[in-house]
């Protein structure tokens, strides 16, 4: 996706409406500056956590595996 770009000060005076825009609707923002550095505003996937009955199970297999004798771990 193409940045739409704002300035800075744009960014300040519409900042609700320029975050809800970028949650809701994926927009992504290049805020520039006036010395003409730019920052950006974008959406961040959300990723869920992994369960612990999972981690455990990952942390089980890890062990079993480093339990093992070399020659087999092939």
């Amino acid at each position: 996706m193409t940045p739409l770009r704002i300035t800075e000060e744009e960014f300040g005076n519409y900042l609700e409406f320029c975050i809800d825009m970028c949650e809701r609707n994926r927009v992504v923002w290049r805020i520039e500056r006036p010395d003409g550095s730019a920052v950006m505003c974008v959406p961040v996937n959300q990723v869920p956590a992994i369960s612990q009955e999972i981690q455990d199970q990952v942390e089980e297999l890890r062990q079993k595996f480093l339990d093992t004798p070399p020659e087999t771990n092939i």
